[in-house]
């Protein structure tokens, strides 16, 4: 499941984050941690679904972009940035929302 592996790839890199100090080279240390996800999320995002799901697929994409605090330096509150975020995957579930209301 595309989802689930790339919120497992995040939980990975925080729990590394309690145990070990901050590298001197962020990127370079991350950047095997984050393959995972950088997977997870281009599967998702390479999906051959029908049409009728693209804003489904627009949603997920928006809601999985929030995990991008990991990588940003110094890293934002995650609920701050998290709830900064949510915007552009809510518009989207609305749209889906709206189209099958009925």
């Amino acid at each position: 499941n595309g989802v689930r592996d790339v919120w497992n790839g995040v939980r990975q890199i925080v729990a590394l984050g309690t145990k070990y100090k901050k590298p001197s080279d962020v990127p370079t240390a991350l950047q095997p941690h984050l393959k995972p996800c950088q997977d997870a999320m281009g599967s998702i995002r390479s999906s051959r679904l029908d049409r009728k799901f693209d804003w489904h697929l627009k949603a997920i994409m928006e809601m999985l972009a929030c995990v991008s605090w990991v990588v940003m330096s110094p890293p934002p509150a995650p609920s701050t940035f998290v709830k900064d975020t949510i915007g552009a995957s809510d518009f989207w579930a609305n749209k889906v929302r709206k189209e099958y209301k009925n």
